[in-house]
């Protein structure tokens, strides 16, 4: 259903926007990605690279840092299970310590406890589960959106930034309503999905995407991965509001292509590149230099 109002019908709401100016979002985190990227509520962001490349590595940093920002978090990470082990890699992100066995400066106990109480007040994490009745059946996307809803609705009624974190995207049920094809079906989902964001008004949708089967370009090298190589459909660059592109050039560093912003005020399309310690699932800029130190004394100490 459609509801129509006339351009004097919205001179209020244009009027205070025009004094206030256009909402900015949060910075993700980085200095070199401020100008590139940032979060607002009301939008959502996809995520695509090759497998391997750092795209879940990405999306706990950027989701630990905007935590930091008071964003509270709905995530549902299919790949990484089961929810400990996916906790464990949140909790080295946010304390900058390893959580595995056989590191220097290991956390603690404390440590743990300290950071689980802090994020027991900003995430909440989904899990498949197994229907008495209907046996074991993959979680829709209108189901996280419905856990999502409920939270906001009850726990986090009063606040209003709030992230839902679908990683990856073909890890959720998406069986074709009768008489769709694939593309049509991820066409009929994503477009459910911003408006559902719309609606919600405080939420900013992030959904990890896996592209299809890598091309080669005439010398027999893989062609650049780009959101129009996402496997399913073309919508994905079409509908998304932002677009990133996770790749990983080198050993130890990550690149970060920001291959659509749809809105001027809050960002454009540009590179920049993150640098990555395995130790501790953190991501820091190329010249920090009190991380390189940090890193340095580490591996002495080891």
């Amino acid at each position: 259903m459609l509801e129509y109002r006339s351009p004097s019908a919205i001179a209020d709401e244009l009027t205070r926007l025009y004094a206030t100016g256009l909402p900015p979002g949060d910075t993700m985190g980085w200095k070199s990605t401020n100008p590139l990227y940032t979060i607002a509520p009301g939008y959502w962001t996809a995520i695509t690279g090759i497998p391997s490349e750092g795209k879940s590595t990405f999306v706990d940093n950027l989701m630990v840092n905007l935590m930091k920002r008071q964003w509270k978090f709905v995530v549902f990470s299919a790949e990484t299970q089961p929810l400990p082990v996916y906790l464990s890699g949140v909790l080295e992100t946010l304390m900058r310590k390893p959580f595995r066995q056989g590191y220097v400066n290991r956390m603690e106990p404390s440590d743990i406890a300290r950071a689980v109480s802090w994020l027991d007040e900003r995430l909440i994490m989904c899990n498949a589960s197994d229907d008495d009745t209907t046996g074991f059946r993959l979680p829709s996307i209108n189901s996280l959106m419905g856990v999502a809803e409920d939270m906001i609705s009850k726990d986090w009624k009063d606040h209003g930034k709030v992230g839902v974190i679908l990683d990856p995207w073909n890890e959720m049920d998406h069986t074709p309503i009768s008489g769709m094809n694939e593309t049509q079906m991820t066409n009929h989902e994503l477009a459910l999905w911003r408006q559902w964001i719309r609606k919600m008004k405080v939420v900013h949708g992030f959904i990890v995407a896996h592209p299809s089967k890598p091309q080669k370009d005439r010398e027999g090298n893989f062609k650049p991965v780009t959101l129009y190589d996402i496997s399913g459909s073309s919508a994905w660059k079409n509908k998304a509001d932002g677009g990133i592109v996770i790749r990983r050039p080198f050993d130890g560093q990550m690149e970060v292509d920001v291959e659509k912003c749809r809105l001027r005020h809050l960002g454009k399309a540009g590179k920049t590149f993150l640098r990555f310690n395995w130790g501790y699932n953190y991501l820091y800029e190329t010249d920090d230099r009190e991380e390189t130190t940090r890193i340095a004394s580490d591996a002495s100490s080891s």
